[in-house]
């Protein structure tokens, strides 16, 4: 399954270079997926992560849920 998702991104997408690979499965579903992701995105999602955190630290806020819920999302 990797091989096959490997390739066909190459295919499609020549000058991608692969940092990261995940492999997401749903049993229940039957259902199963290959993701990639380029360094540079990778990077920028943990930048927006850390700025998250540092917003909820601000707010005291402990779960996502109470994040989600003082944002109004």
């Amino acid at each position: 399954m990797l091989e096959k998702a490997i390739k066909r991104m190459n295919e499609e997408h020549p000058n991608f270079i692969i940092y990261t690979a995940s492999i997401w499965i749903d049993k229940d579903a039957k259902v199963s997926a290959i993701s990639f992701d380029s360094k540079e995105n990778a990077l920028q999602k943990i930048v927006q992560t850390a700025n998250i955190d540092k917003e909820k630290f601000e707010l005291g806020i402990n779960s996502n849920s109470d994040w989600y819920d003082n944002r109004g999302a």
